[in-house]
């Protein structure tokens, strides 16, 4: 007999903005962009269900010490999700304040996909059709191979891109990606943010550290530098009578 067991990966799916561009140097557009997506029906349909939608950076196995992260801190999209039921109206405000007009129609950016397999294209489209469908605009697909891909979003050559990255038991390891010279791979630079990052790294005190991280996430999301997706997981089947499974 076998069974099956899902292990969560610590790995967030994100949609990544390049907070230099004309377009999504607007937080307005770039949270529209965010919320317009369905996090539920992207985590079903790219990874049969194994995924668990993402409102937050960080996943659900990270702690800080003994205290479990996810437990302690709500995942920031949610209430801003809940006070703007209607991404298109958030797009157009973001689009006046950029001088961009106010009629969606009138947009169009480019995704960025590190894959070119005929899956990648699905997905990819999967995206486009969930932003158009919501917001109004027009979204063009920029298909490269993952090093291509990964070097210009590293340089900033691009406009939203899809990208992940696994984490660590610590929230420091993803959260400080963002606190660089440069903004991280967003361009996203905001000192607050680095200065809370900064002063967690130097903080023993575990309950105090994770309120620290927990004030940078929800700048981190709030301003929407990124938007998560999902957390992914991945599904392992074994025989019964193995004991003693590590499943971490």
């Amino acid at each position: 007999d076998m069974s099956e067991i899902l292990i969560p990966a610590g790995r967030t799916i994100m949609i990544v903005f390049n907070c230099e561009d004309s377009t999504f140097s607007n937080a307005k557009i770039r949270q529209a962009f965010s919320l317009a997506l369905d996090r539920d029906s992207l985590a079903e349909v790219i990874t049969n269900g194994t995924a668990t939608p993402a409102y937050g950076l960080i996943p659900s196995e990270c702690s800080v010490g003994d205290l479990n992260y996810r437990e302690n801190v709500e995942e920031p999209l949610l209430a801003i999700k809940e006070a703007n039921p209607d991404p298109k109206a958030l797009l157009i405000e973001g689009m006046e304040e950029a001088g961009l007009g106010s009629d969606p129609s009138t947009l169009t950016v480019t995704l960025s996909w590190g894959a070119t397999t005929a899956a990648a294209r699905t997905y990819a489209e999967l995206y486009q059709s969930m932003w158009q469908d919501a917001l109004g605009c027009k979204v063009e697909l920029e298909f490269n191979d993952s090093s291509t891909h990964m070097s210009n979003v590293g340089q900033g050559k691009y406009q939203m891109a899809s990208t992940s990255w696994g984490a660590n038991v610590e929230p420091q390891f993803q959260l400080s990606r963002w606190a660089t010279k440069v903004g991280g791979q967003s361009r996203w630079i905001n000192d607050e943010y680095k200065q809370l990052v900064s002063k967690a790294a130097q903080t023993l005190d575990e309950k105090e550290r994770l309120d620290l991280y927990a004030q940078a996430e929800k700048l981190l999301i709030e301003d929407a530098a990124i938007a998560p997706v999902y957390f992914t997981a991945n599904r392992r089947f074994y025989y019964n009578y193995i004991q003693g499974l590590n499943v971490n």
